[in-house]
């Protein structure tokens, strides 16, 4: 049939006259019709009319239209519809996003399939697919089939779409599957022009990467290139062919990777060049396009700015927030760097404090505190730290930082917790720990409002009643709320619940209140603060105050308490004092998230009553991350060579950001060692606090146990732990100095490096040393260079840093070996070591004192760690084996008893002592009360019970002062008794023991000094001697052995106290002495030399001088005595003669029997101080064994005084005795009741005289 105008779908072919079928149904030469005809003549085409239609889909209605079978299918764009089985597609690429859509113009019946992308898999060939990519997405949404595109997706406009046949039916026709699909051609919306966003500097300093990066790119749809490729156009300048060449590898490597951002490293472009790069792209929106850079690379100065800050959102204006800046000067070419130290002037700009200038400024770093309620809540802080050189002010750095500043939520908590158990017949008070911490001083009115409502758990209607019934009337408006006696029946229980609410802000707190038909003192348990938080952390510091009766001292109670979790008890905590901390993490760990209540029991018995008060918490847990994998690459490797990457990956938490800490232990035993002894910490942390999750650094030798740390805003933290082998290098000695050498260098020349890192990679050399057997004079003067460096960037480190603790570490292990080598360096490096540790110690206390610890340096215990390892240092350093000034050993007396003072501080009474074993000494640190002094002193005489005390005893392994002029004096007076005497050598006790309040010594007491196994003489007795003012004596001192044969000093003053030779004992056994009125006696007096220094001189000159005089005297009333002898005798006989009165015999007789006995029993004192030591001491020991029971130790006291006062003339005792005869019998008496044995009479008598 001949037409004038060929049907829809086909095309004229005027070479062959025929109408050639269309493949392209979109092409207009293809559609000479109306879109929904088959036929139509000249006229009908420009009326939108039809002759005909396709009679599969279409018919044709009385207006010459064709109109679809099917009725839901409206479009007239096609000469078919979608009809039965077959489908006229409408494919359309979205402008605004990745989306394919596919027009049915019918509904289509929905495919049950697993995945989305199973259903594309289900309906498309092959080839589609590929187009579609194996990201991508399918779903039947009414009449559409629609594409959600991924980026592995290359389909663009005039791509072909394939429908497998039979897969899809209509709704409407569900007899029919789809076997026949027309306009399959994709179309793509046009999205506009292209726009993309590069960043890159055009002028760019020579220190720095030449980048170019693709920051966004505009009307690309989302779905980003098809193709790039980047081209090196020209460069201006002196360059050679081969970093040219370098140049395009990068270039060309960067198109094949499809990458849009490139850096050049400085080593491959000199300094001084006009480079130009082009960029060519073509968009999966079919869209192309190039875009070209033009960059000039110079060389000059530039300064470099880092930063660290102390606290991570959320952030509260109550808290400190600190920031550490570091800048640095280079100049660079081809790479190399040079650092240069210029002084430069600084410019701190923000929104809310004070501008800050300092002009030829010449340090490279700086720290800006902002102390707390400086800032504004509800703020942003913006601010910005302006760097340029003093020579040049073109030359400049800009480091920006913005801090959000949230307004806090109200405190408030019932003193005493959330479960009381209270005596109906007691008074019931509930007293309210509010703050708003928006208001600095905590004592100033907080004006919060507060409400309170009762709620009863046992009546039905949970009305509160009293015991008349009637409905309890509660007191409003005030933060405390009471009760009189007896307002409730016994065993009722009622819920009280408080609100507080200012502004806003609105919090609450509820108490359950039980009430017994015993009489129950009521305890409040207040739990501190230290920080707001309605949740707490199982691994921070709880504290919490006991509140029983000031009246009653604390002694005399009895302290529990117990952890619950689902109504078991999961810990035990014991304590034995008004206050007590502790962190859950201790005691409990498995904490269920859909259970996240813990309770916390306490109990204070006091035995004037019945029953123990007591009282229940509850806290809400923060559960810190969860679902963390830690990955580490490699497992194995070398020490200082290998670069491990450790990674903390897919940790999920609410309380955003997160930040990370990484950590190791030397070996397994030590992260087991840390769990039974928290305080002595092994840990090793080799990053600060960061929102970076993953580092890539050096390790040292062994088999290491990594442990990575993850922390919430919440301060909940999260610990996993891998290890991995490291193995030691295997070099020489030689060949491991020079490497450990250069290594060291290198980071000390890297003026770049923030202090922190080098402080890290210092400490990583340090440890390796340590480690490794290898020994050399080149290794202990690293060494020496190493410790210097550690303690110097310790102390430029920002306060908040922990990375000090890791150098102190180190720095203990490294100070062992050169102290303790045969190889050991100067004494000058020592008292560096010293003066740098005295700095840390007082920088530790400074922050204990005034309590600006950050709470992440609380909860790494970095006091504690701060003393034990600064005791690790110290001990270290001063050994018995090093050599030590007298300066050195002063040194270590007073660095460890300022660690015992600041331990002190830090610790609560009664929770037991820490002994820290050194090589010279061991250092005892105790803080007790004084029901637990008597562990220390022997008689103490304090009124006031509640006192605390401080204890800090330190036990050396030699005597210190040995070499002092003081204790040398002592020593000289021994060689001038005996010259050829060796005295023995014994160990040596420093204690403290002060009032925590007033930090003074306490007096009016008698200190214990216990020396185990002490050198003792066979010759002499042994005494205990002290330090008092400029000599040593043993003043104020007694030396006594314990049912342990333990040699126990009790001394009335707190002094250095040791046991050596009684110098008296020797004056008095010295041959010389006994043989003075002998035939050799002038002569062995020449051994004494400087005679006239001696009490025995003057004894003997005084002796015969005496004796001459009496014989002069002598004869003179000898010739008087025979004169009158005869009127003696005669008198005397009538004396005898003359009848005696019965009781003043007795009396008489009584009285000579009590001067015999006394007479005896000093002369009993004097033989045993004459005997040998052991049996003095033997003597001694059964006292203390007969009185230990009745008291502390009374009679060594008293023992005390009693050989002192058996010295005294026996006048004076008689006197005594024979004016008292009435006392004396109820002594007597007492005495013979108390003590059997005849000697213990004599020494208590001995008190009474005088």
């Amino acid at each position: 049939m001949c037409v004038g105008i060929c049907p829809n779908g086909f095309q004229s072919n005027l070479i062959s006259l025929t109408c050639d079928q269309c493949q392209n149904y979109i092409d207009p030469k293809c559609n000479s019709c109306y879109p929904s005809c088959q036929l139509c003549k000249q006229s009908q085409a420009k009326n939108s009319q039809c002759d005909s239609c396709y009679s599969e889909t279409k018919q044709l209605d009385s207006d010459n239209n064709c109109t679809c079978l099917n009725p839901k299918d409206l479009r007239n764009n096609f000469y078919q519809c979608s009809y039965q089985n077959i489908a006229v597609l409408d494919i359309q690429l979205s402008a605004s996003k990745p989306l394919l859509i596919i027009d049915f113009g019918s509904p289509l019946k929905d495919i049950s399939v697993n995945t989305p992308f199973s259903l594309c898999q289900q309906i498309f060939d092959q080839p589609t697919l590929t187009l579609l990519g194996s990201d991508s997405s399918c779903q039947i949404t009414g009449n559409q089939v629609q594409v959600i595109l991924g980026d592995s997706s290359i389909i663009m406009a005039n791509n072909i779409i394939n429908f497998l046949p039979n897969k899809l039916q209509f709704e409407d026709y569900n007899t029919y599957f789809i076997n026949t699909f027309y306009r399959n051609i994709v179309f793509q919306n046009d999205p506009g022009i292209p726009l993309l966003n590069f960043n890159y500097n055009p002028n760019q300093n020579s220190c720095n990467p030449l980048s170019i990066a693709l920051q966004n790119i505009q009307n690309d749809a989302g779905r980003k290139f098809l193709n790039i490729s980047w081209t090196l156009v020209q460069v201006i300048g002196t360059i050679s062919d081969e970093q040219k060449q370098n140049i395009k590898k990068i270039l060309q490597q960067a198109s094949q990777d499809m990458t849009t951002s490139i850096t050049i490293d400085p080593k491959y472009i000199p300094s001084n060049q006009n480079i130009a790069i082009q960029f060519n792209y073509q968009l999966k929106v079919n869209k192309v396009g190039s875009q070209l850079f033009t960059i000039n690379y110079q060389q000059q100065k530039q300064i470099r700015i880092s930063f660290q800050q102390s606290v991570y959102p959320p952030i509260y204006r109550y808290m400190s927030l600190s920031f550490y800046f570091q800048f640095y000067i280079e100049i660079c070419e081809l790479g190399l760097i040079t650092y240069n130290n210029e002084p430069v002037d600084l410019q701190l700009i923000s929104n809310q404090l004070q501008q800050k200038n300092l002009s030829q400024y010449s340090l490279s770093s700086y720290q800006f505190d902002i102390p707390p309620y400086s800032l504004q809540s509800n703020s942003q802080l913006n601010a910005s730290l302006v760097v340029n050189l003093s020579s040049n002010k073109n030359i400049i750095a800009i480091q920006k930082i913005s801090v959000d500043i949230l307004i806090t939520d109200l405190y408030l908590q019932v003193i005493g917790g959330s479960s009381l158990v209270v005596g109906y017949q007691s008074k019931l008070s509930l007293n309210t720990n509010s703050r708003d911490f928006e208001i600095q001083d905590s004592k100033s009115p907080q004006n919060i409002n507060f409400s309170w409502e009762c709620s009863s758990l046992s009546s039905s209607d949970h009305i509160c009643y009293d015991y008349k019934n009637n409905i309890v009337q509660l007191q409003q408006g005030s933060s405390s709320i009471s009760f009189p006696a007896k307002t409730f029946q016994p065993y009722t229980s009622i819920i009280l619940n408080v609100i507080g609410q200012k502004d806003s802000r609105k919090s609450n707190y509820r108490t359950i209140c039980l009430f017994t038909e015993l009489n129950i003192p009521q305890l409040e348990v207040q739990f501190s603060a230290t920080r707001l938080n309605q949740k707490i952390n199982l691994n921070e510091d709880l504290n919490f105050i006991i509140n029983y009766d000031e009246n009653i001292s604390s002694d005399i109670l009895t302290y529990a308490g117990a952890l619950l979790y689902d109504n078991d008890v999961v810990g035990v905590i014991k304590f034995d004092y008004y206050q007590v901390k502790f962190r859950i993490w201790n005691y409990f760990k498995n904490v269920d998230p859909l259970k996240p209540t813990i309770q916390a029991r306490f109990s204070v018995y006091n035995p004037t009553f019945i029953m123990p008060s007591l009282t229940t918490i509850s806290f809400n847990i923060n559960f810190p991350p969860q679902n963390c994998t830690l990955v580490i690459s490699p497992l194995q490797g070398v020490a200082l060579q290998t670069v491990f990457s450790i990674q903390f990956l897919y940790c999920l938490d609410e309380d955003l950001p997160l930040t990370y800490q990484f950590f190791y232990y030397n070996s397994i035993d030590d992260a087991q060692q840390e769990l039974i002894s928290p305080w002595n910490i092994q840990r090793r942390q080799i990053q600060d606090q960061t929102t970076v999750n993953q580092i890539q650094t050096l390790l040292p030798q062994g088999n290491l146990v990594i442990m990575s740390q993850v922390i919430d805003s919440q301060l909940g933290v999260y610990n996993q732990t891998q290890v991995i082998s490291v193995q030691s290098q295997s070099l020489t000695t030689k060949d491991y100095f020079q490497q450990i050498n250069q290594l060291t260098q290198q980071t000390l020349s890297s003026t770049n490096l923030q202090a922190t890192s080098q402080l890290i990679t210092l400490s990583l050399i340090g440890e390796d040393i340590s480690k490794n057997t290898q020994f050399s004079y080149d290794l202990n003067n690293l060494g020496s260079l190493l410790i210097t460096n550690l303690q110097q960037l310790s102390l430029q480190i920002p306060k908040f840093s922990l990375i000090s603790t890791y150098a102190n570490k180190v720095t203990a292990k490294l100070s062992g070996l050169l102290f303790n080598s045969q190889q050991q360096i100067q004494n000058t490096d020592k008292n560096q070591i010293i003066k740098i540790l005295q700095s840390i110690i007082q920088n530790t206390d400074s922050s204990i004192q005034n309590n600006d610890l950050s709470h992440l340096q609380q909860n790494n215990d970095f006091p504690i760690q701060n003393i034990i390892d600064s005791f690790k240092i110290l001990n270290s350093c001063v050994t018995m084996n090093s050599q030590n000034t007298q300066q050195n050993l002063q040194d270590y007396d007073q660095i460890t008893t300022k660690l015992g003072s600041i331990f002190s501080n830090i610790n609560l009474p009664n929770q037991g002592s820490l002994i820290l074993n050194g090589n010279l000494s061991s250092l005892l640190i105790d803080k007790i009360t004084q029901k637990n002094i008597y562990t220390y002193v022997n008689s103490f005489n304090e009124p006031d019970l509640n006192n605390v005390y401080s204890i800090s005893r330190n036990n050396y392994e030699l005597n210190i002062y040995e070499n002092t002029s003081e204790f040398q004096g002592y020593i000289q007076q021994m060689k001038n008794i005996s010259s050829n005497y060796t005295y023995s050598k014994n160990k040596l006790i420093q204690t403290q023991i002060t009032k925590s309040d007033t930090n003074k010594l306490i007096d009016n007491s008698t200190i214990i000094y216990n020396f185990n196994n002490a050198v003792t003489s066979m010759k002499y007795n042994m005494t205990c001697i002290q330090q008092n003012d400029k000599q040593w004596s043993k003043k104020n001192c007694v030396l006594l052995k314990n049912s342990k044969n333990e040699s126990v000093c009790y001394c009335n003053t707190q002094k250095p106290t040791t046991i050596i030779e009684d110098i008296d004992d020797m004056f008095l056994k010295n041959e010389n002495l006994k043989t003075a009125f002998g035939e050799q006696g002038f002569l062995n007096l020449e051994n004494f030399k400087e005679f006239y220094n001696y009490i025995v001189f003057w004894f003997i000159f005084a002796f015969t001088l005496a004796q001459i005089i009496l014989f002069i005297v002598g004869q003179r009333l000898d010739r008087k005595t025979l004169q009158k002898s005869s009127q003696r005798v005669h008198h005397h006989l009538e004396i005898i003669s003359t009848p005696k009165i019965e009781p003043q015999q007795e009396n008489q007789k009584d009285n000579q029997n009590l001067k015999e006995l006394s007479i005896a029993g000093c002369e009993d004192q004097v033989i045993k101080n004459n005997s040998p030591n052991e049996k003095k001491i033997q003597s001694t020991e059964n006292i203390e064994n007969k009185f230990q029971n009745n008291q502390h130790f009374p009679v060594v006291f008293d023992e005390f005084y009693a050989k002192i006062r058996c010295t005294n003339h026996f006048k004076r005792k008689r006197k005594a005795f024979l004016n008292s005869n009435q006392n004396q019998s109820h002594i007597h008496t007492f005495l013979y009741q108390n003590y059997p044995h005849p000697n213990y009479f004599y020494i208590v008598l001995e008190l009474y005289d005088g």
